[in-house]
């Protein structure tokens, strides 16, 4: 493992009164792409694109390996025009659930969805919701939240990982070529069985992140303890202690043993794998997103309230 000893930034543009839940950059190291309240907003350089709206939750924005899909969830959209294809899932979300107990596709809804690098698969995670509406009864006693597999391009359901009624809810998904996680469980992407459990953490994980090459797997949990696993034995490769201040955003340099790490409290920090801190700053707005460009000589950073910003820099590593 090469061994760092300094990381420098020098910003190139700041995007202020913007945030985002997710962001990912072009194979061209200057599109790049935001995630922010349900809109997806493409960025050639410093100048917005379009922006096109989701009907389907997600936390996770990405592009296919030829640059000519944005993958948000379920959803793909035609890098070049805007144009969007987003399934509604009504039949997946339901699917399997025995007609006694009365299942209905707008009870449940969406609230995670990470599709794998090449886009060929989706994992989403739905939750149920009992009837808001005055004088109605709640009589379904079937699964209050379930973890399906798709098939991105027939939209069958390929697996169901979880379908239960724990109050347990999962916080973070992620996919790599080879892999999925969900929560403290990592799957195997084509026996779809459990492999690992992520059970470092005295609470629930809250963020996930695969290398590109799908060789480690980073996770952070509500404790504010951070952990790098190697994805071939799921040994751990750098552990950093609880913080008071949970990490909401992760991000592994795709040619460098650095990990990028972003706090709710705006501290921004570079780690190497072999536990050096090389760099430390902080925004006065809580950290959300964090993204390497594919080369790994770009690096955003998505700041929320009171101060919501994007921030681009770019990257000195020795």
């Amino acid at each position: 493992m090469r061994v760092l000893s300094t990381v420098r930034l020098q910003s190139a543009a700041t995007f202020p009164h913007m945030t985002a839940a997710a962001i990912a950059f072009h194979p061209d190291g200057h599109r790049w792409v935001s995630l922010s309240s349900g809109t997806v907003y493409l960025w050639d350089g410093t100048n917005q694109r379009y922006k096109v709206p989701l009907k389907h939750r997600t936390q996770d924005i990405g592009f296919s390996p030829d640059g000519n899909t944005i993958l948000a969830g379920a959803a793909k959209i035609d890098t070049e025009t805007g144009s969007l294809n987003e399934p509604l899932l009504f039949d997946q979300l339901v699917g399997g659930i025995p007609s006694q107990f009365n299942a209905r596709a707008e009870s449940f809804s969406v609230t995670l969805a990470a599709a794998s690098p090449a886009g060929d698969q989706t994992i989403v995670y739905a939750q149920y919701s009992p009837s808001t509406l005055s004088g109605s009864v709640d009589v379904y006693k079937g699964p209050t939240q379930r973890l399906l597999v798709l098939d991105s391009r027939t939209l069958e359901v390929a697996a169901i990982l979880r379908d239960d009624r724990s109050y347990k809810q999962i916080h973070a998904v992620a996919m790599s070529n080879q892999h999925i996680a969900a929560g403290e469980i990592v799957y195997d992407r084509h026996s779809y069985q459990e492999i690992a459990a992520l059970d470092e953490f005295s609470g629930s994980v809250c963020e996930l992140c695969f290398s590109d090459d799908g060789s480690l797997l980073a996770s952070a949990g509500f404790d504010g303890r951070v952990v790098i696993r190697e994805t071939q034995s799921w040994a751990s490769v750098l552990t950093l202690p609880p913080a008071s201040q949970r990490a909401n955003a992760l991000a592994l340099h795709p040619q460098h043993p650095l990990l990028a790490l972003g706090r709710a409290d705006g501290q921004v920090e570079f780690v190497s794998l072999t536990g050096e801190r090389l760099f430390a700053d902080s925004f006065d707005s809580g950290v959300e997103a964090l993204a390497f460009s594919p080369g790994g000589e770009q690096f955003a950073a998505a700041v929320g309230l009171p101060n919501p910003a994007i921030h681009l820099f770019r990257l000195d590593i020795k």
